[in-house]
């Protein structure tokens, strides 16, 4: 799972979804400064 595309995809078959390569990818590029944007995406 590494957007929103692929989260909703994931969660039409299950309860929730777990974001790893994505987050990651995310945190070595712009930082943990702005998590809250990343997972606001994904919502």
């Amino acid at each position: 799972i590494s957007n929103r595309e692929t989260f909703d995809q994931a969660t039409k078959f299950a309860k929730g979804a777990i974001i790893g390569s994505g987050f990651i990818k995310h945190l070595s590029e712009i930082g943990s400064g702005k998590i809250s944007e990343f997972v606001g995406g994904i919502r």
